[in-house]
């Protein structure tokens, strides 16, 4: 760890991303924080991790007696930019994990407009790094190990001749309607649906869909109807991998856990959206594939 373990350390999480960026640190060094505010998604992944630890009320003011802070870095709520603000207030040593590849900038906008950064700013690959590094050019990063994918790709059983011929579809909240008026996220699965014939996949193929830890079943129940190969995921990410040869899905992190996991994972982000986010190289992309009109062979 970067940081001395030895000292009062204090964390603050919302999002899936960063929550399971951060404790999976200290799972992984056999720490628990002297405190740990959490709440949606982030509550029950720091839970699965350290099930009799207490997660505290969103009140900051016990912030003032850490000697260092570590927050996520999400969108779906401005709890941890306003741990960063209340933690620079009161001189504590403030860490932000940036747990994607998107997005930076506005990870640190308050709602008054300002951008609020923290002493020093965690990554956990190179490609990262070099992005973060490009955009907060006075700002301190550091590179840590990748614990979360560490620990979900030991859980993950090696392909082999026994995997199911299995897709695992992994969702994702996507703001963006590209023109279309839809949400993204729809954009891309249907883009998925209506792609699979240009593709040479087995004849009993299975499809499971995989919806984000901060979003319900529900909305995506209308594909079990749709599509009678279809069902919603209901175990762990590593569970759905292992029993899955191909993943595919818009650009979301799990995709990059697949990919350590020897999975062929493909981007079903359709021609109407930007490029996918994410940088590596060994990701294929639908609309790449398909653009000669041929089967495609996976």
């Amino acid at each position: 760890m970067l940081i001395d373990s030895s000292k009062k350390i204090g964390i603050v999480c919302n999002d899936a991303g960063g929550a399971n960026q951060i404790a999976s640190l200290f799972y992984s060094i056999n720490r628990v924080p002297n405190l740990v505010i959490a709440k949606g998604p982030a509550e029950k992944i720091w839970k699965s991790f350290f099930p009799k630890c207490i997660i505290n009320n969103f009140d900051l003011k016990n912030i003032a007696e850490l000697d260092y802070l570590i927050t996520g870095t999400g969108w779906e709520t401005e709890i941890e930019i306003e741990a960063i603000i209340s933690a620079k207030n009161a001189q504590v040593y403030c860490i932000a994990v940036l747990d994607h590849w998107t997005g930076y900038p506005e990870r640190f906008k308050y709602k008054d407009g300002r951008s609020y950064l923290p002493n020093e700013i965690w990554v956990n690959d190179h490609y990262a790094k070099d992005i973060a590094n490009k955009l907060f050019k006075d700002s301190l990063i550091k590179q840590m190990p990748d614990y979360y994918c560490q620990i979900q790709v030991q859980k993950i059983n090696p392909i082999n001749n026994l995997t199911p011929n299995q897709i695992l579809y992994i969702l994702e909240p996507i703001a963006s309607k590209w023109g279309d008026g839809r949400a993204g996220e729809f954009q891309a699965l249907d883009y998925f649906f209506n792609t699979l014939k240009y593709f040479k996949f087995p004849e009993n193929l299975k499809i499971l869909l995989r919806p984000h830890p901060s979003e319900q079943k529900s909305k995506y129940l209308k594909y079990l109807s749709m599509h009678n190969r279809v069902k919603i995921s209901s175990g762990s990410l590593s569970e759905d991998i292992s029993e899955s040869r191909w993943v595919f899905g818009a650009q979301s992190y799990a995709m990059y856990i697949a990919l350590q996991a020897k999975r062929t994972v493909i981007s079903s982000l359709p021609p109407c959206a930007p490029n996918c986010v994410l940088p590596h190289k060994e990701i294929k992309h639908i609309k790449d594939l398909i653009s000669k009109n041929i089967k495609v062979c996976l």
